[in-house]
């Protein structure tokens, strides 16, 4: 059963809380000084403030390269986790149900 199923049996304020949290997450980790999200941006805006000049195009280019390959790696990652958690349960529902089904012989 997902969260959101879960949450639905609290009622509407109870979604309305976990959708809000969502957000505010996705928030705050965009606001992450890394180059690629808005946080980064800043960042490099902090920097020119203080050293009145701007991060080179070419060195915030190269940062933002590297960034994208750590989020992609991120998201990869994050996506095999998941697909091996539901493959393991399934895995593990079927063998508890030949288990069932042995001792019911």
């Amino acid at each position: 059963v997902t969260i959101s199923r879960r949450m639905a049996k609290f009622g509407v304020s109870a979604l309305i809380v976990l959708f809000a949290s969502i957000n505010i997450f996705l928030m705050v980790f965009n606001l992450l000084p890394f180059p690629l999200l808005d946080g980064g941006a800043i960042l490099f805006s902090f920097i020119e403030g203080f050293s009145g000049k701007p991060v080179p195009y070419s060195i915030q280019a190269h940062l933002q390269r590297i960034a994208f390959i750590l989020l992609l790696t991120l998201m990869a990652f994050t996506l095999f986790s998941d697909f091996s958690k539901i493959f393991n349960r399934n895995r593990a529902i079927s063998h508890q149900t030949q288990k069932t089904e042995l001792l019911n012989q």
